[in-house]
């Protein structure tokens, strides 16, 4: 189960400041613009695919709550490899999951959880990277189909099958836009991004890749209280947000503990402690608006995507004053707080406000400054994860 995997993980990782995926090493990643490999290799040895996969299928996770607390695990480390590598097999398997054909199901899972060497460039593409202009081309021949086109993807660059949108050419000569499963083509560095630079986004080349009618998607429209694609995974990687929150929040009371002013520390000055309490608050508010969306996602998926990573960001803002010029240094133990803020702008920086307004969700519980300061203090203590999973919420 998730809570399984985020301890094993965090086990697997270990200490976020001297171990394999440690903040200095991220960020020395991340100068480079190199794609994480060890990252990589690391969750496919735990298969956090799995996580993604019913257990009807084999997989270890049944509900969308299981994925967002894996991939905000994986996000507290390592922003580019949740954004990247965990959400487009995420997508990939929610795709898979609303398809008719057994087919497409089943090759898809499999290799998710043999080794999840599955690329995902499908609508409402997980981020919004710099893409080419139109989708790669069909063009149908009786049961052969022809695929030339350029589609950017992020972490796809070992990958052996790939979900991407493509405009199907039919002998008519209608098109219509579609899914395709299929083999990866050939595989291009891009260039990097402003953030997640470890996610390594590439362009998936085709050129006159020859495939079969059987490897088209079909797929029902949202139905039934469904909600679309992008609005689901849209919940899940706003609640794995929430890591980069946790992790930032993490460094800054760490640097505040050390840091001495005036005779004691700066987590002693009550201007300090108001700004980490009421970041922690948003934390919380957070942690809870994602779950009450993953209960009512037909009433609130359009919410959430857009608010939470604003109210994340908005938080991340305010900490970054508490840091000072610390903020701004490359080198050093808060080196990794102007990475995780230009990877959290980065992974949302397209989502557009929506109609409606975030449901009402009490931000603090009835808990002062003073308490909340306390709390926090007492869940990052030794390092440890919020324990977020087991505190009560509403109905």
């Amino acid at each position: 189960m998730t809570p399984g995997f985020a301890a094993t993980y965090e086990r697997r990782v270990g200490d976020p400041w001297t171990g394999p995926l440690s903040y200095p090493h991220t960020v020395s990643k991340d100068e480079q613009a190199e794609g994480f490999r060890h990252g990589t290799d690391i969750l496919r040895e735990l298969s956090l695919a799995a996580e993604f996969v019913p257990r009807s299928l084999g997989g270890r996770g049944d509900d969308l709550t299981a994925a967002m607390s894996a991939l905000r695990a994986v996000a507290r480390h390592e922003p580019g490899l949740a954004f990247g590598y965990g959400a487009t097999r995420l997508a990939a398997a929610r795709t898979v999951l609303r398809a008719d054909g057994e087919h497409h199901r089943q090759s898809v899972v499999e290799r998710l959880l043999a080794d999840g060497r599955v690329g995902y460039a499908g609508p409402g593409a997980v981020l919004r990277v710099d893409d080419w202009p139109g989708l790669p081309d069909v063009v149908r021949d009786r049961d052969l189909l022809r695929v030339n086109g350029i589609r950017r993807a992020l972490a796809a660059e070992d990958t052996d099958l790939v979900i991407t949108s493509v405009m199907v050419r039919e002998p008519d000569g209608t098109v219509t836009p579609r899914q395709i499963v299929t083999t990866t083509p050939t595989v291009r560095a891009a260039r990097p991004m402003v953030g997640l630079r470890t996610s390594a986004p590439c362009d998936l080349v085709f050129e006159d890749q020859i495939g079969s009618g059987e490897e088209l998607l079909d797929i029902d429209p949202p139905g039934n209280g469904a909600i679309p694609l992008a609005d689901e995974v849209g919940i899940v990687l706003a609640g794995a947000a929430v890591g980069i929150l946790d992790t930032g929040l993490r460094v800054t009371l760490r640097h505040v503990s050390q840091r001495r002013l005036y005779g004691a520390t700066a987590a002693d000055i009550p201007t300090v402690r108001a700004i980490l309490a009421d970041a922690y608050a948003d934390l919380l508010w957070c942690d809870e608006y994602v779950h009450t969306a993953l209960r009512a996602p037909d009433r609130h998926a359009a919410a959430a995507c857009c608010h939470v990573p604003a109210v994340l960001t908005r938080a991340m803002h305010r900490l970054s004053t508490v840091l000072g010029s610390a903020f701004y240094i490359r080198e050093g133990e808060s080196a990794v707080f102007q990475k995780l803020l230009r990877d959290l702008r980065t992974a949302f920086a397209t989502r557009a406000a929506p109609e409606t307004e975030p449901v009402a969700v009490e931000r603090n519980s009835g808990m002062s400054r003073d308490d909340l300061f306390d709390d926090l203090r007492t869940h990052h203590a030794e390092d440890r994860t919020l324990d977020l999973e087991h505190r009560p919420r509403g109905t």
